[in-house]
């Protein structure tokens, strides 16, 4: 477990020391061993996509996915444990969506693997760039930013940090 809580930590530090922020920018961090860790959480409104931090929650996942995505394990975590709780909890909503940091974001993140894993999910959503600056999610337009992780969302409204 040392290799993950020098990740962790070196994600904390990155996001303290280099962006600014008081902690990891990520609502949970995910990692190989069986456990998520609470960054932002429920609560409080991430530093994980830039543009989308309050519309949704940002799922990061230790390690490079470029050619292996995690454990089945590991995938379970999120999508049969953390999705359906935020569910039934009502930290989402039933018809939530699903999208991978390259969607909104010229990125590889979260890595090719992982990417193909969760376009498999229930809930994931394919986004079409209109070619204007603007991509079509779903049934509405955003702009289109960089920057973060895998993402769920709609976010009910919350307290800022």
């Amino acid at each position: 477990m040392g290799g993950l809580w020098g990740a962790l930590r070196s994600i904390q530090r990155f996001h303290q020391d280099v962006r600014g922020w008081d902690d990891i920018g990520y609502s949970f961090v995910v990692g190989s061993h069986g456990y998520i860790y609470q960054g932002r959480g429920w609560r409080w409104v991430g530093a994980h996509t830039k543009g989308y931090n309050s519309e949704g929650y940002g799922v990061a996942y230790v390690g490079d996915f470029s050619t292996a995505s995690p454990d089945r394990g590991t995938m379970a975590l999120v999508r049969d444990e953390l999705l359906p709780c935020a569910v039934r909890t009502g930290r989402l909503h039933h018809n939530y969506t699903v999208r991978g940091h390259r969607q909104v974001g010229p990125t590889d993140c979260p890595g090719t693997a992982l990417f193909q894993e969760i376009e498999t999910w229930s809930g994931f959503k394919v986004v079409v760039p209109d070619g204007a600056g603007q991509e079509r999610h779903g049934d509405r337009w955003t702009p289109d930013h960089p920057e973060g992780p895998t993402r769920m969302e709609p976010r009910p409204e919350g307290p800022q940090p």
